[in-house]
């Protein structure tokens, strides 16, 4: 025997920035690449594989001496497969002390507020420069949780590594 109830059922609609246990929004896809330890091939599936909307260069010295490609090539790479190639420097060094850790974190977040405006539009993907592998974590863990926007951040390693949901 089985019950069931002849009335629908009702839900209320959600409140303007009210959090849900389940997070079905749309998720921006940010692939972050550690260039020092990248090689040439690997950056090259990365740009072709997801073809982002923007990529930003977020090393305070850009440079594209990368292992195994020449700088035209990874150049024409870039300009191949990204729609918008834009610098945001910021100091992503583990294991520097800094004093103006609190500047660090407002920089990150003015990023972030960019990097949403930048690809709101759709696709919602991007590629960051950074220059080691430890800067993706620390990078990743001062990006402020993405509530307002229409969208959730998902930061991931190359090699698809989940580096943080929010």
């Amino acid at each position: 025997m089985r019950l069931v109830d002849g009335e629908p059922q009702v839900h209320a609609a959600p409140v303007k920035g009210q959090l849900s246990l389940f997070d079905f929004r749309p998720v921006a896809r940010v692939i972050c690449l550690p260039m020092m330890e990248l090689h040439g091939a690997a950056f090259v599936r990365a740009l072709e594989g997801l073809k982002p909307r923007v990529l930003f260069d977020l090393r305070r010295a850009p440079f594209f001496e990368i292992t195994g490609i020449s700088r035209e090539w990874a150049l024409n790479v870039i300009h191949q497969n990204v729609s918008t190639h834009q610098r945001f420097p910021l100091d992503l060094r583990v294991g520097v002390p800094s004093v103006n850790r609190w500047e660090l974190v407002t920089q990150v977040a003015n990023f972030s507020r960019a990097l949403a405006e930048e690809i709101k539009h759709g696709p919602l993907s991007a590629v960051l420069l950074m220059n080691h592998s430890d800067s993706l974590e620390f990078f990743a863990g001062m990006v402020p949780p993405s509530t307002e926007l229409s969208f959730s951040w998902r930061f991931e390693a190359p090699n698809g590594e989940v580096i943080r949901l929010c």
